[in-house]
């Protein structure tokens, strides 16, 4: 006898095997299922369970097994508990700059409320030469959020007409 035909009815007599146990398991859930009156009350790790199995048969072979669930309802519940396990969503990170310290905030605060004359930029400044690197706006909006008021240079502004005029007297020297 050759390996071919050796391998041909191990494999033949295999699968019959597993096409009895499939057909005795799905004659002794139909014969459970109508003792059951009423509707099945499953935890959502049955669910789980079921759904992952009933994924990856058919949806005609689903339909025959099935007698627990409709096959629609099984698919259902793959898409709602076992997907998304698998979208990649813990991996995602958001794109938001990271927010700052709150010490940070507070030390800012605290500059600004003891040099109220000092502009966001002097601010700004101040914090680099302590070797924080925050820009006059990140330093206006940290005020804003805490609530705290811009200085007066914040906010007037010079027009040109007055610019020109406090600067008529200074003389060009060549």
């Amino acid at each position: 006898m050759d390996w071919k035909t050796l391998l041909a009815s191990i494999t033949g007599s295999v699968e019959e095997e597993i096409l009895l146990r499939h057909a005795s398991l799905a004659a002794e859930n139909g014969i459970l299922r109508d003792q059951i009156t009423g509707r099945l009350h499953l935890s959502d790790t049955e669910r789980r369970t079921l759904a992952a199995m009933g994924k990856q048969l058919s949806k005609q072979t689903l339909e025959e097994v099935a007698k627990v669930a409709h096959p629609d309802t099984m698919l259902g519940w793959h898409r709602q508990l076992v997907a998304p396990k698998f979208d990649g969503s813990a991996q995602r990170t958001s794109l938001r700059r990271p927010r700052i310290d709150k010490a940070l905030e507070d030390l800012v605060r605290r500059m600004a409320k003891e040099h109220r004359s000092w502009a966001y930029g002097r601010i700004a400044g101040a914090l680099a030469h302590l070797g924080y690197d925050l820009s006059d706006q990140t330093v206006r909006n940290i005020l804003k959020r805490r609530s705290f008021p811009p200085t007066p240079e914040d906010q007037k502004t010079t027009t040109w007409k007055a610019c020109i005029r406090r600067h008529m007297d200074v003389r060009r020297v060549v």
